[in-house]
């Protein structure tokens, strides 16, 4: 599993699936950047405030997975405040998301590789 290095308890897998999360006020189209069994890093417009409850839902191939009930755990802005990022963590695990997500970047890279043209 391509994952980045952490002693997280959750390894991540560093792939854009598309996503949405809804809160009280509405649902919102957003990106993850990684992706784990255990919470997401996403890329949206606006931020929350960490403790914020929300759903978040990820179309992964041609399904959607969710939605998986969490809590912002922060919200940081980065490359150099073009970008806000939402770190959300899983109310409870969901096994197997994270291997999912390993499995649509494989069948995305291998389907866009010249070696099969």
């Amino acid at each position: 599993m391509n994952t980045t290095m952490t002693k997280r308890k959750y390894p991540r897998v560093a792939w854009p699936l598309k996503a949405t999360y809804a809160t009280e006020d509405g649902e919102y189209i957003s990106r993850t950047v990684d992706v784990s069994d255990g919470g997401a890093l996403l890329s949206v417009e606006n931020g929350l405030e960490p403790g914020t409850a929300i759903k978040v839902k990820f179309q992964i191939d041609n399904f959607e997975v969710g939605p998986e009930k969490a809590q912002v755990v922060r919200n940081d802005s980065a490359f150099g405040g073009g970008a806000l990022l939402l770190a959300v963590k899983f109310d409870r695990p969901h096994p197997g998301l994270a291997t999912a997500a390993e499995y649509d970047r494989e069948k995305k890279k291998w389907r866009n590789s010249s070696v099969l043209r």
